[in-house]
């Protein structure tokens, strides 16, 4: 056997090595999917997070403050919110995933629907500028660090509901800007390039990218709607009135939302090929809204949106055996 050949069998078990590895783990992390949600059911907005499917359900907020929209941090270890904690204003805060050591980030009025970089590093949120006139007030765009500091304005114009893609290049968003109309738009992680991708007559809201970078879902009119990240092939998913907040699973099959269909505030799932529909927190105790979903055995997409971070250790493993 020649040298380069051995080589290349070395190289060709690491991988298979790794790649098992990598299955045994999913397999065993699968169980810990979890979904951060708000509920009223303690007669206060407070935060909870349960298992994929609706069980082990855990308040994780206790007090007397308002604490809504919650979103994981891409490593799990944080969840990201909103609170009016401080001197009744709505500003993003950010805690440890079990509830502790919450940390103010912001200093608006009303900052509010926070979403976290693929990297972390960064948080995107929509600002209120006078809320006391909400109709009229501009509802705009701004990313922080994820330690508060380094704050700025993305979007001038009207811009609201912020959601990264999975390879951190681009933020979509809902703006009425070119009409009365809310429609989705997607620009540059740093507010260049902002372009339009949906034109009709339906308003629009919560746009969510999906983890595999290829959809982006949405609510609109009397449905969750899925299309391609280009806003072509738009596919309707449900056909309830109040369906709304998409987030998706890991793997991209399946959504989770919320919805009203049967009276209440319930958070619901949805088989992206089955059309299948599952309810994971009924209506019954005051249900619960705004679901994020986290799982913790996935693989995060490098800045390129092209590789999965195991294939850069499988690179350096490579070149230690040449």
């Amino acid at each position: 056997m020649s040298f380069k050949a051995g080589r290349f069998l070395a190289v060709l078990f690491i991988v298979s090595v790794l790649i098992q590895m990598h299955m045994a783990a999913n397999g065993h992390t699968a169980a810990k999917t979890k979904i951060v949600f708000t509920s009223l059911r303690d007669g206060n907005r407070e935060i909870y997070v349960m298992d994929r499917g609706g069980r082990n359900q855990k308040r994780v907020t206790v007090n007397r403050i308002t604490d809504v929209q919650p979103t994981w941090s891409p490593d799990g270890k944080k969840i990201a919110f909103v609170s009016n904690r401080n001197k009744g204003y709505l500003q993003i805060w950010v805690m440890d995933a079990d509830g502790w050591n919450p940390v103010r980030l912001t200093n608006g009025l009303m900052d509010v629907q926070p979403d976290w970089s693929p990297d972390g590093k960064k948080i995107a949120y929509t600002a209120v500028l006078h809320p006391k006139d909400l109709d009229n007030s501009p509802h705009v765009i701004f990313v922080t660090d994820a330690d508060g500091t380094n704050e700025r304005q993305l979007i001038r114009k009207s811009g609201f509901s912020p959601s990264w893609s999975p390879d951190g290049k681009r933020i979509a968003f809902v703006s009425g800007r070119d009409s009365n109309i809310n429609q989705i738009y997607v620009m540059d992680a740093d507010g260049r390039h902002q372009r339009r991708i949906t034109d009709d007559l339906v308003d629009k809201l919560t746009p969510s990218w999906s983890p595999d970078g290829k959809r982006i879902a949405y609510a609109s009119g009397n449905g969750i709607y899925v299309m391609d990240s280009g806003g072509k092939k738009q596919r309707k998913l449900t056909n309830v009135m109040g369906d709304e907040h998409p987030t998706w699973s890991p793997d991209s099959d399946a959504i989770a939302f919320q919805s009203f269909r049967h009276g209440g505030p319930g958070i619901y799932t949805i088989d992206i090929r089955k059309r299948t529909i599952n309810t994971l927190v009924p209506v019954l105790g005051l249900g619960g809204v705004e679901p994020d979903w986290f799982y913790p055995g996935q693989l995060p997409v490098d800045r390129t949106g092209n590789y999965i971070t195991i294939w850069g250790r499988l690179k350096k493993i490579a070149s230690s055996v040449r």
